[in-house]
């Protein structure tokens, strides 16, 4: 009788189909290093590739939906426990426009570089008294994606009011077709360094051989779920290249305006990876910031 009841707990076949599609010797040896070499860490970031495939993959209307599924700033209710909304939303409307067609699941990142935490040296290493001058931080030298060194400081909070593309902040959230910053993909092979300062390779938006096409890069609201605070970022890249691209690896880009004409790009995070997308379908690449009580 104990057994029988066991067995009903146990998924059903169809339901973890798509992360078994996802196992390759790489993702099989990565998921067997987290489990048994890192223990558990306070703060966390995590990766995921859903390659979905569309029932209609050329609707623009149908990728759009799904973004806004994905990144919808979810408000928590201090008075209701809740198990994660955002991917239940995700998966009723998977199933009614499409299908996963393989999935790696959320696994750890290792990715976090240098210019993460000068950008929190940035945020953090300064005052915030009246009448002490100009509210600047020490002088942070980052390197930007263009592997120039530039001179950083808590000035470029500033808002720019000249400016119409974008305001003075660390900005994650790159538009359709912008692939300068956000989350990006690529298809270099090397293995990421605390100094990596871009992408090895990018893959170019378009729908040309080898390209994927961007769509915006959204970062969802911080949201408390049990003893998690987890924030999401998230971007679609569909492929209508009219062959298969195989992603090797992604990142995490920002964007820093100096002034109302000048803006450099610095490279946070960087995962190696290896999933193909095939024509006609799309990735869903997720980075998830998650904090543990």
């Amino acid at each position: 009788m104990n057994m029988n009841r066991n067995m009903d707990k146990l998924p059903k076949i169809s339901s973890i189909w798509p992360s078994i599609r996802a196992l390759n010797i790489w993702t099989l040896k990565q998921k067997i290093k987290d489990r048994t070499l890192l223990g558990a860490h306070t703060f966390k970031l995590f990766q995921r590739i859903d390659i979905i495939k569309w029932n209609d993959p050329e609707s623009i209307i149908v990728n759009t939906a799904m973004l806004s599924i994905y990144s919808r700033k979810v408000k928590c209710n201090p008075n209701v426990r809740f198990k994660s909304d955002l991917h239940q939303a995700k998966d009723r409307f998977i199933k009614m426009h499409g299908k996963v067609e393989k999935t790696t699941g959320d696994m750890v990142s290792h990715s976090f570089v240098l210019a993460f935490m000068q950008c929190l040296e940035v945020v953090f290493a300064h005052s915030a008294e009246v009448g002490v001058g100009p509210l600047v931080c020490d002088p942070v030298f980052m390197r930007d994606d263009t592997n120039t060194v530039r001179t950083v400081n808590n000035s470029s909070f500033h808002d720019y009011s000249g400016n119409s593309d974008g305001k003075g902040s660390w900005a994650l959230e790159g538009g359709v077709t912008v692939a300068d910053y956000g989350i990006v993909a690529g298809v270099g092979t090397s293995s990421p360094t605390g100094y990596d300062y871009d992408m090895e390779s990018l893959i170019a938006h378009g729908t040309g051989s080898g390209q994927l096409f961007y769509g915006a890069t959204s970062v969802s609201g911080a949201t408390v779920a049990g003893s998690n605070v987890d924030m999401t970022v998230v971007r679609l890249l569909g492929n209508s290249s009219g062959g298969s691209v195989t992603i090797r690896e992604i990142g995490l880009k920002v964007r820093l305006w100096y002034n109302p004409t000048t803006r450099y790009h610095y490279m946070i995070a960087r995962d190696s990876v290896n999933q193909d997308v095939d024509n006609g379908e799309t990735a869903v690449i997720l980075y998830t910031l998650r904090t543990t009580v």
